[in-house]
């Protein structure tokens, strides 16, 4: 590449940096991470498609005919909808929450059962 071109591409390149947590992980007040509670299959990312969770909606039908479960996914996107229509459609959208955006995910990630970090 020429140097011209490759300034373009520098102009068009954006940093997303990962988030980092100082300091101790809060309690969650969530009914369903409860110590009682079935355990929490947990996503998290934005509800595109690149994240893939329609892949995960459709695992979880599985576990959910092995054992009691939920499903939580965190984050926002444009699939919202589908995602919430399609866990309707295959009989698990009572153990499906979408809370949508948080600040602080690791509140959610310690007191999930499984992590799940889905991708196509």
């Amino acid at each position: 590449m020429n140097a011209e071109r490759v300034a373009r591409w520098r102009e068009r390149l954006t940093t997303i940096y990962n988030f980092v947590v100082i300091g101790e992980v809060q309690a969650l007040d969530y009914p369903w991470f409860q110590p009682s509670a079935p355990p929490v299959v947990l996503g998290v990312g934005r509800l595109e498609e690149q994240r893939d969770f329609r892949t995960l909606i459709r695992a979880f039908v599985h576990v959910r005919r092995q054992r009691s479960a939920r499903l939580v996914i965190l984050g926002e996107g444009s699939l919202r909808g589908k995602f919430v229509a399609s866990a309707a459609a295959l009989e698990v959208a009572e153990d499906l929450a979408l809370p949508g955006f948080v600040c602080n995910p690791f509140v959610y990630v310690s007191g999930a059962g499984v992590f799940e970090l889905s991708s196509i």
